[in-house]
């Protein structure tokens, strides 16, 4: 019996692949900053918490189901950085 098969990268690279060309395509600091701690860049409403708290979609960062943040400051003092 003959099996044939084809290699299969592992998620965990395809992962890091994904994240790399974000990077290398990001538009902006915060945005570069986003991907570089692996969390996800998108248009959304603000949220904290899971709560809204804008009425306008913004290009942020998710670093979390529940928050998406718009700010490059609020996003550093959430993760902890300054």
């Amino acid at each position: 019996m003959l099996v044939a098969g084809c290699a299969q990268q592992s998620s965990t690279v395809m992962d890091e692949r994904l994240r790399q060309q974000a990077l290398a395509s990001a538009t902006s600091d915060f945005e570069r900053i986003c991907y570089q701690n692996g969390h996800m860049w998108m248009p959304m409403l603000p949220h904290r918490n899971g709560v809204p708290v804008g009425d306008d979609a913004c290009y942020g960062c998710m670093p979390d189901g529940d928050n998406h943040i718009c700010d490059m400051q609020d996003y550093k003092e959430y993760i902890g950085q300054r």
